[in-house]
């Protein structure tokens, strides 16, 4: 019966979750990329 929300629920926490990753990861690229430009 509830296996429509809970499905969403989780799909949505995980795009979350992995844009959450992505946007960090991102961020540390950043901050690494200006730290050799400052070299």
């Amino acid at each position: 019966m509830f296996t429509g929300p809970a499905s969403l629920l989780r799909k949505l926490s995980l795009g979350i979750y992995g844009g959450v990753l992505h946007s960090y990861r991102l961020c540390l690229n950043r901050e690494r990329s200006m730290e050799t430009l400052s070299q």
